[in-house]
């Protein structure tokens, strides 16, 4: 399964995490050896030209030696790669969602906003109603 680009120590489980971190650095979309092993097995036992050729690469190279020469020529990704080939579909699911946790913090971050805004003087503050007409998202904490 495509696993998130952090330390192992962190788990993958990253449901309380903010959006934004789920999003990005915690999206579930990176390569790992499991995938490339997952995928040169589903590959090899398919009726075709391509399952006859990865199985002699097996053959003659071993397992690791056919992920290597397989993704020598860009037919499955390599570590740490953008996993297009095996990613899957629920991935997007899980991160785009907003959660209990995730709406519970966005309200009181509104309420601490209001509240420091209702300190201020009057002339003090600006408010600006707009409605975005292009998809729009900022302090996810990237750079930007």
């Amino acid at each position: 399964m495509p696993r998130a680009a952090v330390p192992q120590y962190l788990g993958q489980d990253f449901q309380s995490a903010s959006p934004g971190m789920r999003f990005g650095v915690y999206l579930p979309l990176w390569t790992d050896k499991q995938d490339q092993e997952k995928e040169l097995k589903r590959r090899a036992n398919r009726g075709s030209n391509e399952a006859d050729e990865i199985r002699k690469l097996i053959e003659n190279l071993g397992q690791s030696g056919a992920v290597q020469e397989l993704v020598r020529r860009g037919r499955i990704p390599a570590l740490w790669e953008k996993n297009n080939f095996m990613a899957t579909k629920g991935v997007w699911d899980r991160v785009v969602v907003l959660n209990p946790n995730d709406r519970s913090l966005a309200r009181a971050l509104l309420e601490r906003q209001q509240d420091l805004i209702a300190r201020l003087p009057q002339e003090a503050v600006f408010v600006a109603h707009a409605r975005s007409v292009a998809p729009f998202t900022t302090g996810l904490g990237n750079e930007h």
